[in-house]
């Protein structure tokens, strides 16, 4: 005897999908709204502020502070990593009092995070000098995206992957920040982390494609306006 066939609705749209599959959809589909929104905006933060009160609080009052030490309080531009697995890094734009516009770069010698002493990370410094033309338009860029940054319904939390800051001086001569969070790379805020690297690779002389660089940076401030 041909035993019955069960349905339990999911090929027939008179059966209603099994509670259990309804939720795993609507996460898949809150995930996947707020994963698109994240790649073509950046996300207001106060991460880098002094008054920071989150749960990172005590990393950051330590690792910020080790980062920046010896920048500008006031940088034209400043690009700045997290990774879970590496050593955390920063870019600055910044214009000297001698006039001069330079990149300046730094880095843990390793992950401040996973340091089991974490007073002997040192930082690791390589700076060049840029033409005013070059600093003024990663300005741009940057202004562009932290201007256009906006709170994701749906909050999403990461706990892999790589956080970036992207911080400007604002119209009120104080400093403005957007994060992101390991963007899909072929995404807007993916090509403004790619851009960052780019920069790094600039300034660590591991580069020296300036041309190119200037290129891109100009066709993703498009992309923001």
């Amino acid at each position: 005897m041909q035993k019955p066939k069960h349905n339990f609705g999911y090929s027939n749209p008179l059966y209603p999908i099994p509670i259990m599959k309804k939720s795993i959809l609507l996460i898949l589909i809150l995930l996947f709204n707020s994963n698109l929104f994240s790649q073509s905006n950046l996300e207001p933060t106060n991460d880098l502020d002094e008054n920071y009160q989150g749960v990172l609080k005590d990393y950051f009052e330590n690792i910020f502070p080790l980062l920046f030490d010896s920048l500008s309080n006031k940088p034209l531009a400043r690009f700045t990593a997290m990774p879970s697995f590496s050593y955390e890094n920063t870019l600055s734009v910044e214009k000297d009092s001698l006039e001069e516009y330079k990149m300046i770069f730094h880095r843990c010698s390793e992950s401040y995070w996973y340091a089991e002493r974490k007073s002997k990370v040192k930082i690791i410094k390589d700076s060049i000098t840029i033409d005013s033309e070059f600093a003024q338009l990663i300005e741009e860029l940057f202004k562009k995206s932290v201007y256009n940054s906006k709170k994701p319904e749906n909050e999403i939390i990461g706990f892999d992957g790589e956080f970036y800051y992207f911080t400007i001086l604002n119209n009120n001569d104080n400093l403005s920040t957007g994060m992101c969070w390991s963007p899909n790379k072929n995404s807007r805020i993916g090509k403004l982390v790619e851009i960052g690297q780019i920069l790094i690779d600039l300034t660590t002389k591991k580069s020296k494609d300036f041309n190119t660089t200037k290129l891109r940076i100009e066709e993703l401030i498009k992309e923001f306006d």
